[in-house]
């Protein structure tokens, strides 16, 4: 587990769109975002990740603090994807 909220970001973006790509799904058929995060302080560096994932992309996002299941873990991302 990398030790930066923007790494574990990347790591979960990655496993995201694998599966997303497995199931026939695209990066922009994402409607929703849910970000639980393990500190407010952390923001700061999650959002040029966030950001740059979701360039042309505006999911509906939602993100929550809170402390996660091991104390390595900084960030927990769950997708919404909607093909119509």
């Amino acid at each position: 587990l990398p030790s930066s909220v923007s790494d574990q970001a990347t790591n979960c973006f990655s496993t995201i769109f694998g599966v997303l790509e497995e199931a026939s799904f695209r990066p922009e058929h994402i409607c929703r975002g849910q970000y639980t995060v393990a500190d407010r302080a952390l923001v700061d560096e999650l959002a040029p990740v966030l950001s740059k994932v979701f360039a042309d992309i505006r999911p509906a996002a939602t993100m929550v603090f809170a402390d996660l299941l091991e104390p390595d873990m900084l960030i927990e991302i769950e997708v919404t994807a909607f093909k119509g």
